[in-house]
């Protein structure tokens, strides 16, 4: 997977994307998993899977 660009969003958010080329929409499954304490939990926010 390739890294293309971030953009900052505002109030400490960040726009990651990505890229994998050679796919179709029918081999894209997205499995997300997130891993933290009480201490440091993740965020997420408006998560998109595009494919062209």
């Amino acid at each position: 997977m390739a890294y293309l660009n971030s953009k900052p969003l505002g109030d400490g958010w960040m726009e990651m994307t990505h890229e994998l080329a050679s796919i179709s929409e029918a081999m894209v499954r997205v499995k997300l998993t997130l891993s933290g304490n009480s201490a440091a939990r993740p965020r997420v926010r408006n998560l998109r899977v595009i494919v062209l």
